[in-house]
């Protein structure tokens, strides 16, 4: 008691359906089960499974990589521009700073009337 079916029977069965049959992948149903075509029943389909599930995860590796490198690189630009932008204020308070130690030396060495002192005259 085998049901025996041609892929031109089962394509034609199903053209009117939308589906549309590989002749490759076609099984002949026997009594005691499925018996698959040699290249199925040979291991060499295990084998290509095997081989896409290990391709696919170390695309899916790279992916990640990818991903925890991009995000690193982010990281380190922010650390980077925040580096720059207390850089620049430490400049401006260095700078504002020794202004006015600067203006408070000049003051205490030379009292408030240095200007007149050292040379300038006020207009006659």
């Amino acid at each position: 008691m085998a049901l025996r079916c041609s892929s031109s029977a089962l394509r034609a069965s199903t053209f009117g359906k939308g589906k549309q049959v590989r002749r490759g992948a076609v099984a002949t149903l026997v009594f005691r089960g499925i018996q698959f075509p040699p290249f199925v029943a040979s291991g060499k389909y295990s084998e290509l499974e095997k081989r896409l599930a290990t391709t696919e995860q170390s695309l899916a590796e790279a992916e990640q990589r990818r991903i925890e490198a991009e995000e690193q690189r982010m990281e380190a630009e922010e650390r980077a521009d925040k580096e720059a932008r207390l850089a620049r204020w430490r400049v401006l308070a260095g700078t504002i700073l020794t202004c006015g130690l600067l203006f408070l030396l000049q003051w205490a060495l030379f009292g408030p009337g240095a200007a007149a002192a050292l040379g300038s005259r006020p207009p006659a």
